[in-house]
C-alpha cells in the first residue's frame, strides 16, 4: 500500500513540475499596445551585458529588471544613448506576460523607450 501512494505523490510531483516548467519557459509575444505596459521614470543606469548581449535599464521607482533582449547585437550605442536619457525621465514599455519566472522576479522584456513624445527603441507593431 505504501508502494502505491508513494508512485501517486511522485507522479503528481512530475506533473506539477512540469506544469511550472511549460509557464515559465514560455516566449514573449508580439509586442502591441494592447498588451504592452506603460511604466515611467527617471533612468538611472543603462548596463550593457557583454554574456547575454543584453542591455538592462534601471528606472528610478521601479525595482523590476527591464532590459532589450540581444541590445548589443542590435548596435545600439551605449555610450550615445546614454548621454542622450540618462537622468531623464522615459516612458518604458514591456509586453504583460504569464511567465511565472518572469513575474516573479520582476525581470521584463523591454519594447519600446521614449523620451518626450519621441520614440527612442521601438518593437511594438502598429
Amino acid at each position: 500500500m505504501k508502494n502505491i501512494g508513494l508512485k501517486i505523490t511522485t507522479g503528481a510531483l512530475g506533473v506539477t513540475l512540469l506544469f511550472i516548467v511549460l509557464l515559465s519557459v514560455q516566449t514573449v509575444p508580439k509586442p502591441t499596445l494592447e498588451n504592452s505596459v506603460k511604466i515611467e521614470g527617471q533612468l538611472l543606469n543603462i548596463l550593457a551585458d557583454q554574456q547575454t548581449k543584453d542591455l538592462v535599464f534601471e528606472i528610478a521607482g521601479h525595482t523590476g529588471t527591464y532590459y532589450i533582449n540581444r541590445g548589443l547585437e542590435l548596435e545600439i550605442n551605449v555610450d550615445e544613448l546614454k548621454e542622450e536619457i540618462l537622468n531623464e525621465d522615459v516612458s518604458v514599455y514591456y509586453v504583460k506576460t504569464s511567465n511565472l519566472i518572469a513575474n516573479a522576479t520582476n525581470t521584463q522584456h523591454i519594447s519600446r523607450i521614449a523620451l518626450r513624445n519621441k520614440v527612442l527603441y521601438d518593437e511594438i507593431e502598429q
